[in-house]
Formats: C-alpha cells, structure tokens, sequence
C-alpha cells in the first residue's frame, strides 16, 4: 500500500512540475515600484543641519566626513591628529578649501577621494637600484603610492622621480626580485638594494563600503579584513570558514554554517551589502560543506555574536554583514583552480560614459570532476555560483549600486545503500541607492528580488531500512520541492550630530511559497523506544504566502567624554502564518565606559525575536504551521585592554534566556548522516526554556614584525529544559581552546590554527532494553560526552610578481595529525530472549584533508 501510493503521489508531483517558477513573476510591478522608490528617493532632500564652528584635529575632520559615508582615502603620514583645523562646519568643500594651507590638496577619482600632497610643492629625488651582490638594477618600476608618480631605473640602475613628500612611499619591484616599499626621504643619490623577503606595513586607510557606517563599539562586535580571511587554514580554501575559529563558535569542521553561543545554526543573519541572504551555502541539504561567497571578493565582514544593533533583526544569536570589494583604478582580473573549485574574478573603474566600478565572480565546484576521474561510487557534488556588482556616481552624493548573485547545486551522493539528490537553484536581484541628503543627513534604499527552487530525493533500500519492520521489503523514500519568491524593499537612515548618532529605518517585503512533499518513513526500533509510528506515510501540498517588515529607532549618545550609551528599539511583523499574525517589540541598550585611552568596559541587554521564515516550514520533519516567533532575552558585558598597537586583551561575559521556542528537530545519535530526515533516529524535541552562558578570553599580539597571532578561550554551557530535566545541547563545548599563528616575509605567507575542544555531546543507549519498553527522551538525549575534539590547520601563501602578472601558490591542510574525532554514534540492534541488544559503533569526522590551488592575477 505505501508503495502504491508512493508511486501514485509522485507521479501527481510530477505532472504539477512544469519548466521554470510555477508561481507569478510580478515583473512589471517590481519594475514599477523600483523605479517610483528611485525617483522619489533622488527628488527628497533635506535641509542642511550645520555644525558649531569647531577646532579639530585634521585627521578627526576627516573620519567625521568617513563616517557619514565619503570614501576617503589616505596615507596616515599624511593626515595626523596633530594638524589642527578650525572649520564652520565638515563638509567636503570646507576640507578641499583648508588642506592647501597645509600643503596638501584633495583629488576625485571617481567615488573615490584622495588625500595627496600638494602638487606646487613636488620635489624631484634621484637613487640608483642594486641587488644584493651590488650589481645594477635596470627597467626596474619606482612609483609613488601618493600622487601615483612612477619613474624607470636606466642602465647602471640610476632613476629619478618627482614626490610630494619626503615621508611618502615608492613601491620599487623589479623583475627577479622582491617589491620593495621605500620612504622618498631615504633617496637623495643612495643605493636601495632589492633584497627578499621585506616585511611591508600598509598605511592605506579605507573606510567600509556598502552600508551605513556606524559605530557598533557598544556591541559585541568582531571586525575581519580580507587580510585575515586569506590567510586563515580553511577546508577547500573557503576563507569565511574563519568565522569557525572565532570565540563563542561551536564547530567540529564539517559545516560552515555553525551555531554561535549556544544558539542553532537558523539563528544567524548573513548579509552581503545590506541584502539579506537565503542559505548561502553549498551542498544546503548536505550539512552546509562550503559558503556560496568567494572570499576574494570580500572587503570585509562586521561579524556579531550578540547584543547587535536594532537595525539587525529577525535572528537571536548572531550577524554576519559582509561587504564586497572596494572599487580599484586599475582592472584587475584574477584566475585560479583547486581541488575544491576553480574561478575568474575581475573588477576595475572607468570614467568613459560616467564614473563606474565593477566587480564580477564565477566559480564552480572541481568534486565531480575528481569524482569521475577517480570511477569514485560516492556521488557527483556540482555546484556553482556567480556573482556581479555595477557601481555608479550620479552625482557628488548619490551613489547607485546594482547586484546579483546566483548559486546553483546540483549533487547527488550515495552511500551504501542510499542515494540522495539535491538540486538547488537561487536567484538574487538588488539595487541600491545611497544619498548624502546634507552634511549630517544620509540614507540607503535597498530593493531586491529572490527566487529559489529546491528538488530533493532519497531512496534507502530495504536491506538498509533498519531493524524491526513489519515489512522488511518497503524501501523508505522522500521526493520534496519547495519554491520561494519574495520582493522586499529597505530604507535606512542616519543623522550625524556632532557628538551624537541618530539611526532609523524600516523593511517590508512580500513572499511566495510552495511545498510538495510526498514520503515514506520507517523508525524500527528506534521509533518503538521513543513511542514513534514504526511506520509513516505523508503528502503534502502547500502555499503560503504574506507579508512581513519591521521598523527601529537607535541612538548612540556621547552622555560624557568617558560614557557612551546607545539606546535603540525594533519592531516586526509577520502575517504569511496559517494562525494568524503576529507583531514583536525589542528594546535594546548598550553603554560604553573608557577608563582610560587603553581600557574600556562595554555591556549591553536586549531582547530578540526570531520568527520562522516563509523558506523555513519544517514540511521534511511532518510539520504543515508556522511556530510564533522565539523569544531571546540577552546580557553581555565584556573589559577590553588595548596597551599598544602590538597587543589586545578581551574578556567577554555573555547570558542568554530563550522562551517561546519552536519545536526542532534532531537525530538522537549521528547528527552527520547523509540524509538527517531519514534516519531512525530522528526525533522530535520540544524545549520548555533554555538557558545559555559563557565566558570569552581572546588575545590577539604582534610579536614581530613578521609574526603575530591569537589566542582564545571559551567556557560554554547550553541547556534546554525538556520533560522537566535541564538537558545540555550536543554543540554545547564546555571548554575551548583556539590558537593561531601567522608569519609572514613578503610575498611568503605561512598561517597555523590549533582547535582543541571538550566532545559534544552524544546519546547512549544501554546494552539490552526489554521489548515493549520506551525511554524518556530527556533520560538519553545528550546522556554522554564523546570524545574530544582537536585539529591542526596548516596554510602556506607564495606569490611571484612577474612582468604583467601575479602569480599565487596556495596549501591548505585541514586536520594535519589525521586524528578521529568522533561525530556520533549509530547502534545494530538484535532481538534475543525477549530483548533489545545494542551494539555501538562510533562514526568519525573529516579525516586528513590537503587542498592545493594556484592563482594568476594581472
């Protein structure tokens, strides 16, 4: 019977799919509403709100004017807090009209400003060019970092440059030889010798790019540069796997996608420049293996792990906002392959039609490649994704973005007797629009478009069904789709007083979905133990669609020189739930206290709702409602001590109390099977509360100019309430401890991380159980520890600068020892005299994984 109305239901499922969405583009209408919200938002302006007349320092004016969202860039020996100014007000004008009087001038290069010396005051510097064994150095490049002046070594490897300054730097590279940076002032008729491995400092100073700049210091906050993606050891060179050695994170190094503080892997907001992404990961269906966003098209990445901002919501543990790459004056295109992936990246600036930049991306997956050139019987993981950013200069205070990003899976895996398929399409359409309105008044208006389409199967054979069928000849089977569409739209301001901040904004959006889902289940004995239907059928058909937006208010007020407090509110609401909608209120409120220019006490408390999404119906777990939004109250407090630029000390307290929590789902004993829905241990688990605390230590240091590196630690306990008994959540790692080392000689990058971390926590079951007997989830759910986790990351970094081009070497290598850390437990059961015998066998993580790639850039 299950088999013919499994065959009945999928043959009805397929004669629903037709070729591209089932549901309605609403084209014209998207069109539409776009380009009114445009119009509108470039015709409204507002009233200048000047500013006191003021004495300040230079370098002050300048970040004031960064931090209402002018791309400034500039040498820091040039702009100094020691270069007072007296200004009526900050404005760009005011800026461009002082900076001569201190012989300096202010240049546009498309949406970029730059801060050079004064042309009028440029002096011409000789020096000659000689390698390590004192021979002449001839065609060699010398360039200017600051004005972008270059000049050529002659024969006997004389040259002579024109600088603005004797404290800027030339970047002398030669080919054979390492780029050298060198201060003007060390010219006049010397010798630079062209020597390997030269440790070079930036004094490059950009500002972050995409959304509303603001100051977060009150939160609980970790800023992370494309620097320090690139040289962390990641699986497959996926540099957002970083976000893994961070404090608070709980990992055992398969999913990208980890929980923060305790939470579940769904309580993590991503944003990539201010649009709100869907499962950014590929192989979704297959634990979230890798991220969808190349790494080397990251500027930056605003990661929080709680307490954030109230123009974050929707989420209750944490946020990763990453903005992509600044714009560059010259193109640059950069190819590479690897184990993993191969991709093509270029981005560049031109003025031919009006001031643009770009930034395009491509990669796609190499595993299947390897898979069949291996005959390989485990699968065909193909996956891809593309992403492509335009941006515009309209005019001096309009700026117009353009994005889209699209990712595709198309995997299937087997693994004994199981095949499983998972093909996943998404789209992602934006535009935004950023205005300065006056010198204190700017805002982003955000429109974007999503569409994804999901087709999922399983087959398990009967021999592999499991112990304890009526029927040990019915396979078990899921065929599942899901359609999502949604249009949403996002405007964000923020006022600029003086010493006051004013943020506000508001969101709406509208969605579409659809589910069909048609299964056949088998739990055994298993199920038996746990008072579950040892055998289930489902089908399900369903549309649910709706509205859902908030709105918030955040302040961030100088009360004294020393105390800051940032207060700020957000409201949301929901009404695509089939019971009816709803509406949440949180306040949140941070204060910040300097002691003193090198110590500093931050704490903050908020409440965070966190609604199911329209994409996030748990229809695979046999759920057809929505659960009311969750509910999280939250208190961190943390001391930070900053000595010098060489050394940083954090300790970080956090507590987290959740009410209101849906039902989720769990496999009681191997949380890393192929296919979670499957398993016979699949149950349902309903916390009453949960409770959740932590301590955080990191230290992050510059022992030499080539060395650096951190140091953390973290204490985590996390419990949820079940059946009365408080009972401690699997990813809940007592004690861990993450260290990493980085050392670098020019061109050469050699990078270290050591993960070691108290077991998560696993189900035991006992060796013989009566039949006819059935457990209390809350006695075996997490009863035991399992074994400890530790890994080794090893990551080596070699460029080679040639004529026209750069070329990268890269080595990554994930768990360097091989060591067998464990991921749970599956049992055999056997049926004599009357019991249940149980035989465990553990199942281990990721074993040794090496992954070598080369790049070439030119």
């Amino acid at each position: 019977k299950i088999m013919e109305r499994r065959t009945s239901s999928v043959s009805q499922l397929n004669a629903r799919r037709v070729k591209g969405p089932s549901m309605p583009w609403h084209g014209r209408s998207t069109l539409v509403l776009c380009l009114m919200l445009l119009l509108l938002q470039l015709s409204w302006s507002w009233s200048t709100l000047g500013l006191a007349s003021t004495a300040i320092s230079l370098l002050e004016a300048v970040e004031s004017l960064r931090a209402k969202g002018y791309r400034i860039i500039y040498s820091s020996e040039l702009v100094t807090s020691d270069i007072p100014v007296e200004l009526e007000k900050i404005s760009i004008t005011t800026l461009q009209a002082i900076l001569p009087a201190h012989g300096l001038a202010l240049k546009r290069m498309g949406n970029l400003w730059v801060i050079t010396r004064d042309s009028s005051q440029r002096r011409l510097l000789s020096g000659y060019l000689v390698s390590a064994e004192g021979e002449a150095i001839a065609n060699a490049d010398i360039v200017s970092e600051v004005s972008g002046l270059s000049s050529t070594s002659l024969v006997g490897g004389y040259f002579e440059i024109e600088v603005d300054s004797l404290a800027e730097q030339l970047a002398i590279s030669a080919d054979g030889f390492q780029t050298r940076l060198v201060k003007a002032q060390r010219l006049d008729g010397n010798p630079v010798v062209m020597l390997d491995n030269n440790w070079i400092e930036s004094v490059i100073v950009t500002g972050s790019r995409y959304r509303l700049p603001g100051d977060d210091s009150l939160m609980s906050a970790i800023a992370l540069s494309a620097d320090e993606m690139n040289y962390v050891p990641a699986l497959g060179g996926d540099s957002l796997r970083i976000i893994t050695h961070l404090p608070g994170i709980s990992s055992v190094g398969v999913s990208a996608k980890p929980p923060i503080r305790g939470g579940l892997q769904d309580e993590v907001l991503i944003l990539l420049d201010g649009v709100e992404l869907l499962e950014p990961f590929h192989l979704a269906d297959f634990h979230s293996i890798f991220s969808t966003i190349d790494g080397r098209t990251i500027e930056s990445i605003d990661f929080y792990t709680g307490g954030f901002p109230a123009r974050y919501g929707n989420r209750m543990s944490g946020v990763m906002d990453v903005s992509t790459a600044m714009p560059i004056v010259e193109t640059r295109t950069e190819l590479g392959v690897s184990v993993f992936s191969s991709f093509i990246n270029t981005r560049g600036y031109s003025e031919r039609f009006m001031p643009m930049d770009w930034l395009v991306s491509a990669r796609r997956s190499n595993l299947a490649d390897i898979s069949n050139t291996t005959a390989s019987d485990l699968g065909t993981p193909r996956y891809a994704d593309a992403f492509a950013r335009v941006g515009m200069v309209l005019n001096d205070d309009t700026e117009l973005y353009l994005g889209a990003f699209i990712v595709k899976d198309n995997v299937t895996l087997i693994d004994d007797e199981e095949k499983a398929t998972s093909s996943i399409d998404t789209y992602h359409i934006w535009s935004r629009l950023q205005t300065r309105h006056s010198d204190t008044l700017s805002s982003a208006l955000v429109l974007a478009y999503l569409f994804s389409e999901r087709d999922q199967t399983q087959f398990v054979a009967p021999e592999d069904s499991g112990v304890g069928m009526d029927d040990p000849s019915v396979p078990m089977f899921l065929d599942y789709q899901q359609e999502i569409e949604r249009l949403s739209i996002r405007n964000d301001y923020r006022i600029d007083l003086d010493k006051h901040l004013v943020e506000f904004g508001l969101q709406a959006e509208y969605g579409w979905a659809e589910y069909r889902y048609a299964g056949a289940v088998e739990r055994g004995v298993i199920g038996q133990l746990f008072g579950q239907d040892e055998q289930s059928f489902r089908q399900v058909e369903l549309n649910p669609n709706g509205w859902s937006g908030g709105a918030y208010l955040t302040a961030q007020l100088k009360v004294s020189p020393k105390l800051t407090i940032q207060p700020g509110i957000r409201w949301d609401y929901q009404d695509y739930y089939f019971n009816g909608a709803a509406e949440n209120t949180s306040p949140r409120i941070g204060v910040l206290y300097e002691i003193n220019e090198e110590l500093s006490v931050r704490a903050s408390i908020g409440r965070f709702y966190q609604p199911e999404g329209l994409h996030e119906l748990q229809v695979l777990d046999g759920l057809e409602n929505y659960f009311r939004p969750q509910r999280s109250d939250q208190f961190i407090t943390n001391i930070e001590w900053h000595p010098n630029d060489e050394f940083q000390l954090k300790a970080e307290v956090f507590f987290k109390g959740y009410r209101a929590q849906k039902t989720r789902y769990e496999n009681l004993f191997n949380t890393f099977a192929l296919q979670p829905h499957m398993e016979r241990d699949r149950i349902a688990v309903k916390p009453e509360r949960a409770l959740v605390k932590g301590l955080e230590l990191s230290a992050n240091f510059n022992l030499s100019d080539s060395l650096s590196g951190q140091l953390r630690f973290s204490y985590l306990n996390a419990e949820d309430k079940i059946e009365g008994q408080w009972v401690p959540r699997r990813w809940s790692q007592r004690h861990t401890i993450n260290t990493g080392l980085t050392w670098q000689r020019g061109s050469l990058t050699l990078s270290s991380n050591l993960t070691w971390h108290t077991g998560w926590w696993g189900s035991s079951l006992p060796a013989a159980i009566p039949v006819g007997t059935q457990l209390s989830l809350a006695s075996v759910l997490n009863n035991t520890e399992l074994r400890n986790y530790f890994s080794l990351d090893l990551s080596l970094r070699k460029s080679w600068q040639l004529t026209n081009a750069e070329i990268t070497l890269s080595v990554d290598i994930t768990n360097v020892f091989g060591r067998n850390n464990i991921a749970g437990v599956e049992y055999d059961v056997e049926e004599v005299d009357g019991k249940y015998l149980f035989t465990r066998n553990e199942k281990k993580l990721l074993p040794l994984a090496p992954s070598l790639g080369i790049m070439i850039a030119f």
